[in-house]
């Protein structure tokens, strides 16, 4: 169980960014295909559409390996200057709350998606459902909750270790 966590999470991130990597693929493809064939005086009337719904799988699939990578933008200024053990605290409160905050929006998307499947909601030329998309979002953002854990557990683990080596001392 203890190597669950560092290798099973890293590799749903992977896979899901991947996942929006080809989605982000597919918009570019259509983008230049669509600027393509507008020149051309064809243009493609669902364009607006397919890359809205390709952007939210772009989005909402690459949020956990950003925070795998701790690719998003995070201030320490006020932080770097506490010492060690108050730094862990700091970061372990912020992850829980963090975790809190990204589990209600995944709530929010369930109860969302669910009304959009009752509803029957379409997009407008296409006539695609558009439920199947607060999904992929809602599962993006359940990849970073596992992350969180992830990182939630490694910072009580290095509090543990930390307090060992102080102990011995």
């Amino acid at each position: 169980m203890r190597d669950f966590l560092p290798r099973v999470i890293p590799a749903i991130a992977r896979t899901s960014a991947a996942v929006a990597g080809v989605a982000l693929l597919i918009v570019v493809v259509l983008l230049v295909s669509a600027i393509i064939l507008r020149l051309m005086g064809t243009p493609i009337a669902v364009t607006y559409e397919l890359m809205g719904l390709l952007s939210v799988a772009v989005l909402g699939l690459s949020f956990g390996d950003g925070q795998i990578a701790k690719a998003h933008v995070s201030i320490d200024l006020l932080t770097s200057r506490f010492n060690k053990p108050t730094q862990r605290v700091v970061e372990a409160v912020i992850t829980l709350l963090s975790i809190v905050v990204f589990l209600v929006v995944m709530y929010a998307l369930w109860g969302y998606g669910l009304a959009q499947t009752k509803t029957g909601s379409t997009t407008e030329l296409l006539k695609a459902p558009t439920w199947p998309w607060v999904f992929v979002l809602m599962f993006g953002f359940g990849v970073v909750v596992l992350a969180l854990i992830r990182d939630f557990v490694r910072i009580i683990q290095a509090w543990i270790a930390s307090t060992r080596q102080e102990e011995k001392r």
